[in-house]
């Protein structure tokens, strides 16, 4: 988001511009051999490739590999035995090209699975839990969903919760950040590492997630861009400024289900600005505004990302909400 050696990380560090180099010209060298045989590799592709170059570079022990979209056809799924495979909460996204249903989608996601792996998962819809556990039981693959984690306590400054009887911190806000802490504590136990639930609750306490619910200043800024995601974003912004006044700045790509995050997000906003985000598949900022104003109960203004910066510095407001 900040910087694009950010989708490598080895031990909490970025790449080096160093070995990002070399990673990428030695993919490149690749894709000169397979250009010449009428075979053009994605971008995304590349940067996959890439990645695994870095790995073995490193000599990772472990490595954490996320799936671009979906998982069967995704590129990273050319790992042939992953030591874990790990499904977390499965909604509705990226539908022209995994699904139109949960089922189709779930499918294309439990692609990943593989024999004498392991998975883990989120809690799912029970249509989604039906399609991983069939997976699993097809691959023979032993198949842990998580369990609710018990919020203690939850704060601008993160969340308190119990999970499997021990108590952890987490430093990041978002009401959904003790299930997601979930799915690492049960994959750790599932790779049947020695680790202990000290190091474990000293791993989730100094956990970093940018633009996750991250708060600098007034500003918040939140990833969310589905259904799903943006319902998280308006539970923990409930439970924060429960009377609050919020300004937002709202951008989205065309091919999003953006009436309905604006259904779900724009109730609780005292100013809404949408913005075009830099990309061919931002939607224009008018057709968005045009969206949000049936749901909305202030004023929502189309304007370019710039100036919303400008203006939002000096709105007086509790939280200015970016996603």
């Amino acid at each position: 988001v900040e910087n694009h050696r950010e989708i490598y990380i080895y031990n909490s560090e970025m790449i080096s511009e160093e070995d990002f180099a070399y990673c990428i010209e030695t993919v490149k060298r690749a894709a000169d051999v397979l250009e010449k045989q009428g075979v053009f590799p994605t971008s995304f592709e590349v940067e996959t490739a890439a990645a695994f170059v870095y790995f073995n570079l490193k000599k990772c022990d472990f490595a954490v590999v996320e799936c671009g979209m979906g998982g069967e056809l995704d590129a990273t799924n050319v790992i042939k035995k992953p030591e874990c495979c790990v499904i977390t909460s499965i909604s509705r996204d990226h539908s022209a090209y995994l699904g139109s249903t949960l089922e189709e989608i779930s499918a294309a996601k439990s692609g990943i699975i593989k024999k004498d792996s392991c998975v883990v998962s989120a809690i799912q819809e029970e249509c989604v839990g039906n399609v991983i556990s069939k997976k699993c039981a097809e691959m023979s693959v032993p198949l842990k969903f998580v369990k609710k984690a018990e919020i203690t306590a939850a704060g601008l400054d993160g969340v308190d919760f119990i999970y499997d009887g021990i108590s952890f911190h987490s430093p990041l806000c978002g009401l959904y950040q003790p299930q997601n802490a979930a799915l690492a504590i049960e994959t750790v136990k599932m790779l049947g590492e020695n680790v202990s639930a000290a190091a474990m609750a000293e791993g989730i306490r100094n956990t970093v997630w940018k633009f996750r619910f991250e708060i600098r200043g007034k500003w918040i800024f939140d990833g969310a861009h589905n259904p799903d995601g943006t319902q998280k974003l308006s539970d923990t912004l409930r439970e924060y400024f429960p009377n609050g006044k919020l300004v937002y700045v709202f951008g989205v790509f065309k091919d999003k289900d953006y009436d309905k995050m604006a259904r779900i997000t724009a109730p609780l906003a005292s100013r809404i600005y949408t913005v075009k985000p830099p990309s061919d598949r931002g939607l224009d900022a008018a057709v968005l505004a045009e969206t949000v104003k049936k749901y909305a109960e202030c004023e929502v203004t189309p304007i370019k990302l710039s100036d919303a910066v400008k203006i939002c510095e000096k709105e007086s407001c509790d939280a200015v909400v970016c996603f």
